[in-house]
């Protein structure tokens, strides 16, 4: 099965840390919706006071496609 896979890419400061976290994963249709955003955000184990700063479109692969570079 194909997908759409996306990078999403996260800012998070805390009064302990400041980092950027990026996630990517595949989804059947070529939105993203809140609940990407959500899963997003728990991929990357960001609060919810992070701020997203960028969602890149990688493609429509499989997940094998994604994983290995075919």
């Amino acid at each position: 099965m194909n997908y759409h896979f996306y990078l999403f890419s996260f800012y998070e400061s805390t009064q302990d840390h400041t980092r950027h976290v990026s996630v990517s994963f595949g989804v059947p249709n070529q939105r993203v919706t809140k609940a990407a955003l959500d899963k997003a955000r728990e991929g990357a184990a960001v609060g919810t006071n992070a701020t997203l700063l960028s969602v890149s479109y990688l493609g429509y692969m499989t997940q094998e496609e994604f994983d290995q570079g075919l």
